[in-house]
């Protein structure tokens, strides 16, 4: 018996109250049994198509089935359809075929009174699962393609429209410019585009209870190690300093709203760590993070290698190590103030002009970028009052649809095409960030009263906004910024 996330989301009181309608369709008892009794053992191993996915699938059935009030034995051939028609799958990519190999693993269900006194209902719930990775134009073929009688093709049909609907809803896990995220106009019964906005919030739900349960597991895994020292660099988000000092380097998880500053982490770190390196100046990491923007000094004993398995690390909540940067450790959830001992960089670079940065380096995904680009918009509007952020809206439209249209190819156009998409997007964002650049250097241009603005001039201004007490030391061609007491200085 396994405990569910989706038990979870039901049993919390608010769960009827933001949904009120779904009293009359969810017997909790019933569900919560079905939840409990999953043959996971059968399931593909996945973040994107395993249990979670299963479950979330046959939630969707479950409803739809209820609400067309469907007979006990049809309700559960279409949740057993639900629960296991992923079976087949060996990757998370498109794979038309595993609808197919997942029918002719379903052997497993007929010790099942339902199908072991009457084998029809196998051959139903197969022909459920082979159809439901395919073309809707190939449904009836697939049905002809089973031992089934004519006489069953409309309870097929019936039940392959909640199959395939409640499939589609949970599409919402995925980013909104992926090739798979949901498009409400192709669900088949009208009653699924009223489960659009229940899809939203279980999906969301699922993120956080996910977060939950691998923080704690984490948290409590961690214990007993000696402080060591390691860099984490920001780029030249000079902006989110200031913040950094006050509340500290925070994970994802730790600042969910992003309310302390805007993040600067890329990669599969997960939503718990922040991706640091180590003191060693002269390996990768340190060359690629650090070496280049302006990076912040600290210690810690809360940190971790990472896993070398990307698939593992997403589902267990721990960062991925890719072997690239050999000096790469991750740190989990948060560095205090207290911790940081000092920011620096190259002096080239504290001499550099203002207008040479680059303020969003790292980012071309879409959301990323618009989440930057309103954090600069607001900082800049706080200034003037001016909306700066539609200046920018054409800019992201055509992120936007580049990332869109990039997703709809399949695998192998994607790999064909990877490097005229890349540089697409990095000349997009190269023009966002020339304007961004352009707008604040005119800010500070008119509080220095002079033209050429400095990254050593907007970082010492922006520190000594902030009213937080350092000293600025040139050391062998390096400027170090030395805090002291920072959790008293907040």
């Amino acid at each position: 018996m396994t405990t569910s996330f989706l038990t979870e989301i039901i049993e919390n009181p608010n769960f009827f109250k933001k949904f009120p309608t779904l009293r009359k369709y969810i017997n909790k008892t019933e569900l919560n049994n079905i939840l409990a009794n999953i043959s996971t053992e059968y399931l593909y191993p996945s973040k994107f198509h395993g249990l979670y996915h299963s479950e979330k699938v046959a939630f969707f059935a479950y409803i739809i089935a209820k609400y067309y009030n469907l007979p006990p034995e049809l309700q559960e051939i279409v949740l057993d359809a639900a629960l296991y028609h992923d079976i087949g799958r060996t990757s998370d990519y498109e794979e038309t075929t595993h609808g197919l190999v997942s029918a002719r693993r379903m052997d497993f269900l007929k010790t099942k009174p339902i199908y072991s006194n009457n084998p029809l209902n196998l051959e139903l719930v197969k022909t459920l699962a082979d159809a439901h990775s395919l073309d809707d134009s190939l449904k009836q073929v697939i049905f002809d393609n089973h031992n089934l009688p004519e006489e069953k093709r409309a309870v097929f049909n019936t039940l392959y429209n909640i199959l395939k609907d409640a499939d589609a809803l949970d599409r919402l896990r995925f980013d909104k410019t992926m090739k798979s995220i949901l498009n409400e106009k192709f669900l088949r019964l009208p009653v699924s585009k009223k489960l659009i906005n229940l899809s939203s919030y279980i999906n969301k739900e699922y993120r956080r209870l996910i977060d939950f349960h691998n923080y704690t597991k984490i948290k409590d895994s961690l214990s007993g190690q000696e402080p060591r020292s390691f860099y984490h660099g920001i780029g030249f988000n000079i902006f989110a300093i200031p913040s950094i000092l006050t509340n500290g380097l925070t994970s994802f998880y730790y600042d969910k709203d992003n309310k302390n500053h805007i993040h600067n982490y890329a990669g599969y770190n997960n939503n718990m760590w922040l991706s640091a390196v180590t003191t060693n100046e002269h390996a990768e990491g340190y060359q690629q993070f650090i070496s280049n923007g302006i990076y912040f000094e600290f210690t810690s004993s809360d940190y971790n290698d990472g896993l070398s398995n990307k698939y593992i690390a997403l589902d267990t909540g721990m960062p991925y190590r890719s072997n690239n940067y050999h000096d790469e450790v991750f740190i989990f959830e948060k560095v205090l103030p207290e911790q940081i001992t000092n920011l620096a960089l190259k002096e080239e670079l504290f001499n550099t002009s203002f207008q040479e940065i680059n303020l969003i380096k790292g980012n071309i995904a879409y959301e990323k970028v618009v989440e930057r680009v309103k954090y600069y918009c607001e900082f800049l509007t706080s200034k003037k009052k001016t909306k700066y952020f539609t200046l920018f809206e054409p800019y992201l439209k055509s992120l936007f649809e580049n990332t869109k249209n990039y997703e709809s190819l399949n695998f192998y156009t994607q790999e064909a095409t990877y490097k005229e998409f890349l540089n697409s997007q990095e000349a997009l964002v190269s023009s966002i960030n020339n304007l961004l650049v352009l707008l604040f250097l005119k800010e500070f241009q008119s509080i220095f009263h002079k033209k050429t603005i400095t990254v050593g001039d907007v970082l010492i201004y922006v520190l000594n906004k902030s009213g937080i007490n350092y000293t600025l030391n040139n050391e062998e061609g390096e400027i170090k910024i030395i805090f002291s007491n920072l959790k008293q200085s907040r």
